[in-house]
């Protein structure tokens, strides 16, 4: 196998990284303004970028093009196996998701900074039927008890969604494998479940055989649903 070599790139970062350079190209801002924490230093103060903009009438003009520009980078993404994916990057539902606080969208690049691939992670209550999971793992998760409007026979459990996953057209397996992605993603939410706690993942997927075998062949575990066209499958932090 090649020695790959892969970064993450929180799409909040990429957010900030892109009005940086936007201010500093019309002139708002200069590198030397800059602190390694990237903060602006005036008048011997420290203030954050949106401190820094906010005095400028063409603040939303500045953030703006910004966002163009990084729309720009996101559009050499191509995912033609799902559309859904494909479109959630490069329509822009990324960074609107992202200032809404939806959802946390990470990018993985390879050393010419061409995206190989990316993933998204937000929170969800899931509702299950108790016959989807085995006892023992529902002791595990340790669901809520739903309200008594609510069926007798359905738990709530509070997961993290992995709600979009996708490698980029233009690489193949060798390049980010799905091994590869759970990496990157598991170690992120072990650093959250550290401070947060939380007990497991949820991801939705087509209801396609194939691709549900693929998942479970990672460890997760296929729930049974009344959905007709999604599958949904949870995986434990325990046995990460």
């Amino acid at each position: 196998m090649p020695n790959i070599s892969r970064t993450i790139y929180p799409l909040q970062i990429a957010l900030e990284d892109f009005l940086f350079d936007e201010s500093i190209k019309i002139g708002l801002l200069t590198v030397d303004q800059l602190t390694e924490s990237k903060t602006i230093v005036e008048n011997d103060s420290e203030l954050s970028l949106s401190q820094y903009l906010s005095r400028f009438d063409s603040s939303k003009e500045i953030k703006k093009a910004a966002e163009a520009r990084l729309l720009s980078f996101l559009s050499s993404f191509s995912c033609s196996k799902n559309q859904d994916v494909h479109n959630f990057l490069t329509t822009g539902r990324c960074i609107s998701f992202e200032k809404r606080n939806r959802s946390r969208t990470y990018l993985i690049l390879n050393e010419e900074n061409e995206i190989l691939g990316y993933f998204s992670l937000a929170l969800k209550t899931l509702f299950a039927q108790r016959k989807s999971l085995t006892n023992s793992l529902r002791k595990k998760i340790n669901p809520g008890k739903c309200r008594a409007s609510f069926p007798e026979n359905l738990d709530y459990y509070n997961v993290f969604l992995i709600g979009q996953i996708g490698r980029n057209d233009s690489f193949e397996s060798k390049d980010l494998s799905l091994s590869d992605f759970f990496s990157e993603i598991f170690s992120i939410l072990v650093e959250v479940q550290n401070k947060v706690g939380g007990s497991s993942i949820l991801i939705e997927v087509d209801n396609n055989q194939k691709l549900i075998d693929l998942y479970k062949e990672h460890g997760f575990q296929h729930l049974d649903t009344d959905q007709e066209d999604l599958s949904q499958l949870l995986i434990l932090f325990d046995g990460i």
